[in-house]
């Protein structure tokens, strides 16, 4: 298999491997460093790969990235795909932080019109949220009674496909990339809780973007060039081509960091936080915790949360912010469940990464990006599509496709509520 290698200094490449199939094949790292300074590489097909199987394989460097502030931790762009003896494949440069390794196209390039992929996730290894939760992880004392008290607020709420600006329909977390060319806004939050950690920041925001139709209303802007996140929570005024942005209040967190910090959630995560994207579903694989809101919680938090929410009128086994709730299903168990592949592919990820609580409201349930990140510039929304392609029921009197979450799971007798110190990777 011959790859064309992009334009790395040598000794800045840490680790390589060789993906096919889902397959990962550690590679020498001397060996690699000096086909660097060439500019290609062969690599011997493993005896288990098809010959057929170049156009799925990925040569995958892992470069040293510097500081997280400079520009140089963005990972260097990757080339097309090679020629030679190999008639497809593809070599993805990461930097380890910013996003699921190998997955194209990557960090630097997202804009209108190109959101993330599938493979694609905000927030390094470290962060919570992309802890996947051991096989051992210790179980909290009262776990049974937390979930118990989850499920007594009512079913799980059901995903919504088709709702996008269209007031309290739309709950989402739209999330959008800035560029160069967009208009610069000058933050100003109009709550007098304090300092608002983004008072007065001056970002560049596409100039077309509107935050989710609820009483929410968040928006969210990850800035390419700093890699800051800006999450916006309660927008009331954003004037067209610039200008002062008025919300309720807001914070920030680095896209390649832990995702906690900022405030536009009452945990204090970063908005992106476990957000469920459509591209995500369409894929049929997430690879991180998902973000949870509860009716109320305890009145107190854990790990990875520093703030709460409402609290419950009797806190008795309440969840706290931050806590870490698991399904104790194993793969084989939700494949086996006569549930739609899309529901499974959610399910998979609440028994590997689990659910973080991170707000309140509703009954309980999990966060979805907004489909206004695709409306707001004349797009089609892609969970529409998602909903149509997958043949999800349509609910006419809401005009709305509903992903029902709900039922075919015995949610009370298949969570667990795992200790913070998984999510602190320390157990």
């Amino acid at each position: 298999l011959l790859f064309h290698l992009p334009r790395v200094q040598p000794r800045s490449i840490r680790s390589a491997r060789l993906i096919v199939h889902r397959h990962v094949y550690r590679l020498r790292l001397r060996r690699v460093r000096n086909a660097a300074r060439h500019g290609a590489i062969t690599v011997r097909r493993p005896p288990t790969v098809p010959p057929t199987a170049g156009k799925s394989s990925v040569l995958v460097l892992t470069v040293s990235s510097g500081s997280p502030a400079a520009p140089a931790s963005r990972p260097v762009s990757a080339p097309p795909p090679v020629s030679g003896s190999v008639s497809g494949g593809s070599v993805a440069v990461a930097s380890g932080v910013l996003g699921a390794v190998g997955c194209l196209p990557g960090w630097g390039s997202f804009a209108v019109g190109s959101t993330p992929p599938g493979c694609w996730r905000p927030y390094s290894p470290q962060s919570p949220f992309n802890r996947e939760v051991a096989a051992g992880a210790p179980v909290v004392s009262n776990s049974q009674a937390i979930v118990d008290r989850l499920v007594g607020f009512g079913g799980i709420q059901n995903l919504l496909a088709g709702t996008a600006g269209r007031g309290e329909l739309d709950g989402g977390r739209p999330i959008y990339w800035s560029s160069p060319s967009d208009p610069v806004f000058t933050l100003h939050c109009t709550e007098s809780w304090g300092t608002c950690a983004v008072e007065g920041a001056q970002v560049r925001i596409p100039d077309r973007a509107q935050p989710a139709g609820g009483s929410d209303a968040h928006l969210s802007v990850i800035d390419q060039a700093s890699g800051v996140e800006y999450d916006l929570w309660g927008v009331q005024s954003k004037p067209p081509g610039g200008g002062t942005l008025t919300f309720r209040w807001g914070g920030k967190t680095r896209i390649d960091g832990t995702g906690l910090g900022s405030d536009a959630v009452a945990a204090q995560y970063g908005t992106a936080a476990g957000v469920l994207r459509a591209e995500e579903l369409a894929s049929g694989h997430i690879n991180h915790a998902l973000f949870l809101g509860v009716h109320c919680d305890s009145g107190t938090w854990v790990y990875p949360a520093t703030k709460g929410g409402s609290p419950c009128s009797d806190p008795t086994n309440a969840p706290p912010e931050g806590t870490r709730f698991v399904l104790t299903l194993t793969d084989p168990q939700i494949q086996a469940l006569p549930v739609p592949d899309w529901k499974k592919t959610i399910l998979t990820a609440m028994a590997h990464y689990g659910m973080i609580v991170g707000d309140t409201g509703g009954s309980w349930g999990i966060a979805q990006e907004s489909g206004v990140v695709y409306t707001s510039f004349g797009q089609t929304d892609k969970w529409v599509t998602l909903a149509q392609q997958l043949h999800v029921p349509y609910y006419a009197p809401d005009q709305d496709y509903v992903f029902n979450l709900n039922t075919g799971i015995d949610w009370q007798h298949n969570l667990k509520v795992i200790a913070p110190c998984a999510s602190q990777g320390t157990c």
